[in-house]
């Protein structure tokens, strides 16, 4: 800690009364680097401590909180020193416009840059184990903040989890950066199934959904594979079957105040059951606003009965023995995309499984690896991936 301590410098950044605020407006965007890295220690010195009370553990864990303290402390103080020689010198600094314009320079630049293959969640899982040989790719993104970013604010966190548990169970399997899609795609011979958790798919600086779209729609032209997990189904231009026959529930009324929004009346949570295909049912075993982790999952998609004709079924929900078809592949007959809700995915909510305290590494649980299995079954994956 002495160490760390020992660099840190107390000194005015010198800069004008414009740059100085943006470098306050900054601070967070450039703080996720410093932190990204120390995200993985700290979980797994404080996880040890509190199951071994180990003390190289509590003296790592310091260690690692001394770096972000640091690092936090001289950017105060420069911060401060700043603002206290330009209330001095009498000037007024104020949000403008160029101080508006020049953030949002910044952070788009840093969007497009920032090193993915360094974050704590992604660290490891960013190439293939084999790369001679196929793999499955599981899309994921660089940004960080809980309500921004082109997929939903906990994709990055299912997308993780996803790749960890499949390589748990022997499968070459690699995290895809959406920048790299985006602007390179990726051979189907490399990687001929690709998995895209997305609660929410909108513009976000440089990533944009129309060219997410033109990307999967040329990756499955050329015979890839795909499984889309997330908040509603994927674009259009996707979609093999009317769109007549899918649908969006209004919940609005009986919900109340609920972040989680499912098919179903919230008041068939107590009864609400998941049948994925070739699985036995489970009922719902956690309530999934908030009872089952920090983020909660939401999908209102359902397929009229009719859809069958076009779509073949992988899951259904039963509210009080009332069947709702959730889930899906197309084109029925020799399906090339499989599509899940959400929900189906979420760990620990049709499962009475816990999470380990082991961080970044508990995976999904049972029932997100029945619905893997489903969808790999639906989309002959078995084949394209020598092993």
């Amino acid at each position: 800690m002495g160490k760390n301590l020992a660099h840190v410098i107390s000194a005015d950044s010198g800069k004008g009364a414009e740059d100085a605020v943006l470098d306050v407006m900054l601070a967070g965007v450039y703080g996720v680097e410093t932190c990204a890295p120390c995200g993985v220690p700290i979980m797994r010195d404080a996880s040890s401590w509190t199951d071994t009370k180990n003390p190289d553990s509590a003296k790592s864990l310091a260690e690692s909180f001394s770096v972000l303290g640091c690092w936090a402390v001289e950017r105060l103080l420069r911060d401060f020193l700043a603002a206290e020689r330009l209330a001095k010198s009498g000037a007024d600094p104020e949000v403008t416009d160029a101080v508006i314009k020049g953030y949002q320079t910044a952070f788009a630049e840093f969007v497009a840059s920032r090193n993915f293959a360094n974050d704590s969640l992604t660290k490891g899982l960013t190439a293939p184990l084999k790369p001679e040989v196929p793999f499955v790719v599981v899309v994921s993104e660089p940004t960080w903040r809980m309500n921004d970013g082109m997929f939903g604010f906990n994709d990055r966190v299912l997308a993780a989890q996803t790749a960890m548990s499949l390589r748990k169970q022997g499968r070459n399997v690699a995290l895809l950066d959406v920048r790299k899609l985006l602007s390179d795609g990726i051979a189907v011979e490399k990687a001929p199934v690709m998995i895209v958790f997305a609660q929410k798919v909108s513009a976000y600086y440089s990533l944009q959904p129309k060219m997410l779209t033109e990307r999967l729609v040329k990756y499955r032209k050329a015979g890839g594979k795909i499984i889309w997990i997330g908040g509603g189904l994927p674009d259009h231009a996707l979609c093999d079957f009317s769109m007549e026959v899918a649908c969006r529930a209004d919940v609005g009324k009986g919900y109340d105040y609920c972040w989680t929004r499912l098919p179903v009346d919230r008041n068939a949570y107590t009864t609400l059951t998941l049948k994925v295909e070739g699985h036995a049912t489970r009922k719902l075993e956690r309530n999934p606003s908030f009872h089952a982790g920090w983020h909660i999952p939401s999908n209102v998609t359902f397929f009229k009965p009719e859809a069958i004709e076009s779509v073949m079924p992988l899951a259904t929900v039963r509210d009080q023995g009332n069947p709702i078809l959730v889930g899906g592949a197309w084109p029925k007959k020799a399906p090339s995309i499989a599509y899940f809700p959400v929900y189906a995915f979420y760990p620990f909510l049709w499962t009475k499984e816990t999470p380990t305290l082991v961080p970044f590494e508990r995976g999904l649980d049972s029932q997100g690896l029945d619905s893997l299995e489903t969808a790999f079954l639906a989309l002959q994956v078995e084949r394209l991936l020598k092993k």
